[in-house]
């Protein structure tokens, strides 16, 4: 019997000394997972230097919408490698690209057209007019269907129902304009006067290329609109934060800049100022130069307003918004200050005359300035410069105008020593303006609201 007692002490001993191992070792494990590093949400993360790169976000789970989407639509993201998260995303990755291609071939027909003026040769231009109205078709046929798969899918868009039914409608309203100006060119007249012909088509060819670049950036502010809403500008595509023709940040790789200052906790308590610089009668210029000429021109006014732009005073940087409208942003900078640096600019663009071989061209800029205040986003931004910038181009352009917040005024900036240049402007194969003509003088300048439409039309950002 006392054996027995025995035995059942010694098991209680140890099934107690067990447990206690047991309890102790679980606790040790609680208290090592409560210390150990844990990976922080993007809330708790703290915020990266003011425009250092940041620590990448979690990438936003994509959305398989590919089932939702017309096959060739599939076919054209998937060959630019395009990922997107809804139907209007696809819809405006799929414009953007064939807009920019719709563009090219109208710049390809304009060059032989140009050619064919200075050679008067008919029956070339004949081909070309059938070549156009065969590309401009295929264009109306794209943009219809885009706007009839927008049309049938409405009311299953979700939060960009309002986004889909204003890209329906810019669609219908450029299809609508490129026909009508198809049917203009049928109407010209091409056998009394070969060369009036041919001017008047280019005329009519430029006014379809504006219609292009006014598609192509609204396609960009749109989808930067939905970048923003879905908090993925980080995430935009590499590719697009240059801009190809002038090798400046691009309208995406300006988002980001801004991005990046405003989420830094400091940078609210820090000056900054923009000016939006914008090239004088721009439309004009492509008129008479051709596309591709001046989009060189373009490239080389880029390049010039770069260099003028101080690297050693902070942080500023330079980008394209489109056509002939740029952005500075002057970190650390006061408006006062980036007005002095404003007028610098321009008045150097006063004194540089650009070179193309045949004839020197002189270009002047009229340029907005404003402060970037604490509770501003890019679109207040763009809105309040885009009102100076109106101001200043119907106060007669070459000038700059500043917004302190009292609404537009004219600067009075000292004058500045700037050196005179010459800046050479390769032509490669671009078809090289003849001189004016007695004709081309004989027509009528445009009124100075007429050409501040024109001028204006160079900045098609969304509000």
């Amino acid at each position: 019997m006392v054996s027995v007692v025995f035995v059942i002490g010694v098991v209680n001993v140890l099934l107690g000394f067990g447990l206690a191992v047991l309890l102790e070792h679980l606790q040790a494990r609680q208290l090592a997972a409560r210390l150990a590093p844990t990976s922080k949400t993007p809330a708790q993360s703290p915020r990266p230097a003011a425009f250092a790169t940041p620590a990448p976000a979690a990438a936003p789970v994509a959305k398989d919408v590919t089932g939702q989407l017309p096959g060739e639509w599939v076919e054209t993201l998937g060959a630019e490698e395009v990922d997107v998260n809804s139907f209007v995303e696809a819809s405006m990755q799929v414009l953007r690209l064939e807009v920019c291609r719709y563009r090219e071939q109208l710049v390809d027909i304009e060059q032989r057209v140009r050619r064919c003026a200075q050679t008067e040769d008919t029956e070339l231009l004949d081909r070309l007019l059938t070549e156009l109205d065969s590309v401009n078709q295929g264009w109306m046929v794209k943009q219809s269907k885009a706007a009839d798969h927008l049309s049938g899918r409405r009311g299953e868009l979700g939060e960009f129902e309002e986004a889909g039914g204003s890209l329906e409608d810019v669609l219908l309203d450029q299809a609508a304009q490129v026909e009508t100006t198809c049917s203009n060119i049928k109407l010209l007249d091409f056998q009394s006067d070969v060369a009036v012909g041919c001017r008047r088509l280019l005329t009519e060819i430029c006014r379809l290329t504006d219609l292009a670049h006014m598609l192509r950036d609204r396609m960009h502010d749109s989808l930067l609109t939905i970048m923003r809403a879905e908090d993925r500008i980080e995430k935009v595509d590499p590719s697009l934060h240059v801009d190809p023709l002038t090798q400046l940040l691009s309208r995406a790789g300006l988002e980001i800049v801004f991005h990046r200052w405003w989420h830094d906790a400091s940078a609210r308590d820090r000056t900054a100022s923009v000016v939006l610089v914008d090239v004088d009668r721009l439309d004009k210029l492509n008129e008479r130069l051709g596309t591709a000429l001046g989009d060189r021109v373009l490239a080389a006014v880029g390049t010039l307003l770069d260099d003028l732009v101080r690297k050693d005073r902070g942080y500023d940087r330079v980008g394209r918004l489109g056509g002939g409208s740029f952005l500075l942003f002057l970190g650390d900078t006061g408006p006062r200050a980036g007005t002095s640096a404003s007028e610098r600019i321009r008045q150097n663009f006063e004194a540089t005359r650009f070179d193309l071989g045949s004839e020197n061209l002189e270009i002047s800029i009229t340029c907005a300035v404003t402060e970037v205040g604490r509770k501003d986003t890019t679109q207040s931004l763009l809105k309040r410069l885009r009102k100076v910038l109106r101001e200043a181009k119907k106060s007669g352009r070459n000038r700059t105008m500043i917004d302190e917040g009292d609404g537009p005024r004219d600067v009075e900036a000292p004058q500045y020593h700037v050196m005179e240049r010459i800046v050479q402007i390769d032509p490669g194969d671009c078809v090289l303006p003849q001189a004016k003509t007695d004709a081309d003088a004989a027509l009528p300048e445009p009124t100075e609201d007429e050409q501040a439409a024109e001028d204006w039309g160079t900045v098609t950002m969304t509000p």
